[in-house]
């Protein structure tokens, strides 16, 4: 009897570059969608789509081995659409446009290995001992061998420009779709966090986000400490902050770090949030001015909010200060988050 978990797991055992996890992750989703014959140029745009945000947006590393971030190099691809990234039909807009701006040959060289090997441990014996150069053939020829004996993930059609999910593959990925696309993603979050060991945040930077979470209560923190101290100036302009009418700023970019947290929070104007953009801050104008801001806010708080329990435990657990005494004092607390902030 066939272990369908067990052979599922196999497919990613020795993975050396980025292929195999965003191949098999096109092929999970679309044998979800009843797509059980399926186009590897199909597949190949997928993994381009689905490379973009990690390798491009937030620059991470697929390892030395990756060809991916040459061909978005090669072809100068740049996503230049209007819609964001967080919305419901980027994805399908960044692949139009990687159909339109990025050759077939570019394309072609993605496809080369990735659907032979991916399916390599169901032939582990066969394969043996085997040159290299020929793996690729008998791979497509033992998946159709022993397509219904042995039962692989897929067989390759003769013209190779196609795979064939097994119906009973197909059976199996429907009905724990999303337990195998979460250990899929758990394995790729690893994979790139090996080849990004001082990229904070790599698990929320795989895919975008479709909704950004809501500021109401950090907007409420920032409110309730202007109105005790109007004469707090926009630490990036010099102005003042009309308690009405504040932004609230993410001082390292939320592209960046990838989270609301209090401490990398500050208000500002809503001009001066919208020009900022995604661009990290002069350190050398801006840090002590926004760590002198963060210092008063905090402090205020310490005796005023309802929620200085949770906020307290997550600035000291964010910025490695070791209880409120530190917290609360100025040194301490700008040596942490400076750290932090500067590494």
């Amino acid at each position: 009897m066939i272990d369908f978990t067990a052979d599922f797991i196999a497919l990613l055992r020795n993975t050396t570059n980025s292929y195999k996890y965003l191949f098999l992750k096109s092929v999970l989703a679309r044998t979800q969608q009843n797509q059980e014959r399926i186009s590897v140029n199909d597949i190949v745009a997928d993994q381009l789509v689905y490379a973009w945000y990690p390798n491009q947006y937030f620059k991470l590393s697929f390892g030395l081995q990756d060809k991916i971030s040459q061909v978005f190099k090669e072809q100068n691809f740049n996503y230049s659409s209007n819609i964001p990234i967080t919305s419901n039909d980027f994805e399908h807009q960044l692949r139009a446009e990687i159909l339109t701006h990025v050759d077939t040959v570019a394309l072609s060289r993605l496809s080369v290995y990735v659907q032979f090997r991916l399916i390599s441990p169901f032939f582990d014996q066969e394969l043996r001992g085997k040159p290299d150069h020929v793996k690729n053939n008998m791979i497509a020829e033992l998946s159709n061998q022993t397509y219904d004996i042995r039962k692989p993930l897929y067989r390759i059609e003769t013209d190779k420009q196609f795979i064939q999910v097994h119906p009973e593959w197909g059976k199996f990925i429907r009905r724990h779709y999303h337990l195998l696309a979460a250990y899929l993603e758990s394995e790729w979050v690893k994979y790139l966090q090996k080849h990004n060991p001082n990229i904070p945040g790599v698990i929320s930077k795989t895919a975008p986000p479709i909704n950004r979470s809501s500021l109401k209560s950090q907007t409420s923190y920032w409110t309730d400490y202007l109105i005790e101290h109007p004469r707090t100036l926009c630490i990036y302009s010099g102005d003042s902050l009309d308690n009405a009418s504040i932004s609230i700023d993410h001082f390292l970019p939320w592209s960046f770090v990838c989270h609301d947290r209090i401490w990398n929070l500050v208000p500002t104007t809503k001009s001066i949030n919208s020009s900022k953009g995604n661009a990290l801050p002069s350190m050398d104008k801006y840090l002590d001015k926004f760590i002198e801001t963060q210092f008063s806010a905090l402090s205020y708080h310490n005796k005023k909010c309802k929620d200085w329990d949770k906020i307290s435990f997550e600035v000291m657990h964010d910025l490695g200060l070791s209880d409120t005494k530190q917290l609360l004092n100025d040194v301490a607390f700008e040596k942490h988050i400076s750290q932090v902030l500067v590494g």
